[in-house]
C-alpha cells in the first residue's frame, strides 16, 4: 500500500490511499485509538451500555471516587484562622499535598456500597476530625518543620468546627463515559492524559526523595548511619543523589480512585554498596570510610532490595465549595439516659449514645414517610377536590412501589452522628443529620414513573 498526495495520478489504483488533511487526522486517531473492526478501543465509548456485574462494580468505584474527591475539597476548606485554611497548608509543596491527602484517605472509613432500585449506587466516606488533625500534625512536623505552619496550628481547627468529623457521599450509575483517547482510570476523568503523566512524574520524584532519605537512615555499623558518609563531602552527596535518580527500578504505577498516584521504586542493596565503595575510593581514599565498612549495610538490611512507594495528587484547580444548603440535609437531636443495669461508665455512655441515635433515626424515618409528594403537572382530576394529589405523601408512593421501602432503609443507613454532648446524670444528647439528595431523586423518579404509567396511550 502506498500513500500519495491529493491530486496525484493514482486515483485508479485500489492500493493507494490519497493523503488529505482530513485523512491524516483520521490516521492519527486510528493509530492513537486502535480497535477491532466495529468495536470501540475504549470500553467507555459503547453506544448502548448494557447491564452487567462490571457496570455495578464501575458504579461502586465511581461513587467512592466522587465521595473521596468531595472529602478532599472539604478537607481543604477547614479553617485554621479567619483568613487561612488547610488548603493553604496543602499548597506549600507537592509532597505536603500528597502525603497529607494519602494519610487522610488511608484512615477514612468507607461505608458499604448501597445499590438502590433505580440503578444508582452510593458510597459514603467519613473521617473523625481528631484523625484529620493528627495526620496534619504528623505531615507538618515531617515536611514543614520550622516553616510557616507549625503542628500546633492545626488544633485551631476545633475553634471553627462543631462536628465530629467530615462526611462525603458519592453516587454513580456506572454509565460508560466517552473518552477522546484511551480510557481514564476511575476518578481521573477530568485530569487528562498529560495531567496523569505529570502526576506520575511527581510520584516518581517523590519516591526518589523517599529512597534517598531511606538510604541516609541505613546503618553500616551499630553506631553509624550512611548519612554520616553522605554529609562528609558535597560531592558524595551529589553523586549519591544522581545514582538514586538513574539506577533504581521503577515498578508498578497505580492511579487510585481516591485521586492518588502511587509509584513503586526499588534499589538493590548490592548495587548501593558497590556505589558507596566507589565513592569512598574516589573521594576519601580509604581514610575515614574504608571501602570494606560498607559491607556492613547488608548485615543491617534484612531484604536484598530497598523499596519505597512515591505518592502524588493531580494538580486540578480547587474550587471553593459552597455550603450545603439547609434543605439538602435534615437534622434532628435526641437525648437518652444510660441503662441502669450497666456499671461500666464508658459502656453506659455508648449505649445511651446508640439509644439517642436510634431515636433520631426513627424520627427521620417518620419524616421521610410523611413528606408530601411533589405536585404533578396533570391536575385535571384533582382540581375539583382541593388538589388531593398534592396532599399525598411518600407513604402512598411506598404502597405503590414496594421497592422504595428498602431504598428508604438504605437511606437511613447513611445517617450521620455529627454531635455528641454529655448532660447531667449521665444523659447523652446527640445530633444526627440525613443527606436528602438521594431521597429527593428517588421520589422524583418514581413519581414520574407512576405518572407515565397512569397516562393513557
Amino acid at each position: 500500500m502506498r500513500l500519495s498526495r491529493a491530486g496525484s495520478s493514482s486515483l485508479g489504483d485500489p492500493t493507494v490511499i490519497r493523503y488529505t488533511p482530513l485523512a491524516g487526522l483520521a490516521l492519527v486517531v486510528a493509530l492513537w485509538c486502535p480497535a477491532e473492526a466495529g468495536e470501540s478501543a475504549d470500553p467507555a465509548v459503547a453506544a448502548e451500555p448494557t447491564e452487567s456485574p462490571d457496570r455495578t462494580a464501575l458504579a461502586r468505584d465511581e461513587a467512592a471516587a466522587q465521595a473521596f474527591h468531595t472529602l478532599y475539597r472539604r478537607f481543604g476548606q477547614l479553617k485554621l484562622t479567619p483568613d487561612s485554611r488547610v488548603a493553604d497548608f496543602l499548597a506549600s509543596s507537592a509532597d505536603v499535598r500528597a502525603f497529607a491527602w494519602d494519610a487522610v484517605r488511608r484512615r477514612a472509613d468507607t461505608g458499604r456500597p448501597r445499590i438502590y432500585s433505580d440503578g444508582v449506587v452510593t458510597v459514603q466516606v467519613h473521617i473523625p476530625i481528631e484523625q484529620v488533625i493528627a495526620q496534619l500534625k504528623s505531615v507538618c512536623s515531617t515536611y514543614c518543620a520550622g516553616q510557616k505552619f507549625q503542628p500546633q496550628d492545626f488544633d485551631k481547627i476545633l475553634l471553627y468546627i462543631d462536628r465530629r468529623g467530615l462526611w462525603a457521599l458519592g453516587q454513580s450509575r456506572g454509565e460508560l463515559r466517552l473518552a477522546i483517547a484511551g480510557s481514564a482510570p476511575v476518578g481521573w476523568y477530568d485530569v487528562g492524559v498529560f495531567g496523569r503523566l505529570r502526576t506520575r512524574r511527581k510520584a516518581t520524584d517523590n519516591a526518589h526523595r523517599q529512597l534517598l532519605q531511606r538510604i541516609r537512615d541505613l546503618r553500616f555499623s551499630p553506631s553509624r548511619r550512611l548519612a554520616a558518609f553522605l554529609d562528609s563531602d558535597q560531592r558524595v552527596a551529589a553523586d549519591t543523589a544522581t545514582f538514586i535518580h538513574s539506577h533504581p527500578n521503577v515498578g508498578d504505577v497505580r492511579y487510585l480512585s481516591q485521586r492518588i498516584c502511587e509509584v513503586d521504586v526499588t534499589m538493590a542493596v548490592a548495587d548501593l554498596v558497590a556505589e558507596l565503595k566507589s565513592l569512598a575510593n574516589a573521594y576519601h581514599a580509604g581514610a575515614e570510610f574504608p571501602q570494606e565498612v560498607f559491607d556492613g549495610v547488608s548485615l543491617f538490611v534484612k531484604d536484598p532490595v530497598v523499596k519505597v512507594t512515591g505518592v502524588a495528587v493531580p494538580e486540578v484547580p480547587e474550587q471553593r465549595e459552597p455550603p450545603v444548603p439547609a434543605d439538602d440535609v435534615w437534622t434532628h437531636a435526641a437525648q437518652a439516659e444510660p441503662p441502669e443495669h450497666v456499671d461500666d461508665a464508658s459502656q453506659a455512655h455508648l449505649l445511651a449514645t446508640r439509644s439517642a441515635l436510634a431515636r433520631c433515626r426513627e424520627h427521620l424515618r417518620s419524616r421521610l414517610l410523611n413528606d408530601p409528594l411533589p405536585a404533578t403537572q396533570d391536575t385535571s382530576d384533582d382540581a375539583g377536590n382541593g388538589g388531593a394529589q398534592g396532599r399525598k405523601t411518600v407513604v402512598d408512593l411506598v404502597d405503590a412501589v414496594p421497592a422504595l421501602r428498602k431504598d428508604l432503609n438504605m437511606l437511613l443507613g447513611d445517617l450521620r452522628l455529627v454531635q455528641t454532648r454529655d448532660l447531667t446524670g449521665g444523659r447523652v444528647k446527640v445530633t444526627a443529620e440525613l443527606p436528602l439528595a438521594r431521597f429527593k431523586a428517588l421520589v422524583r423518579h418514581y413519581c414520574s414513573k407512576q405518572a407515565r404509567a397512569d397516562t393513557p396511550d
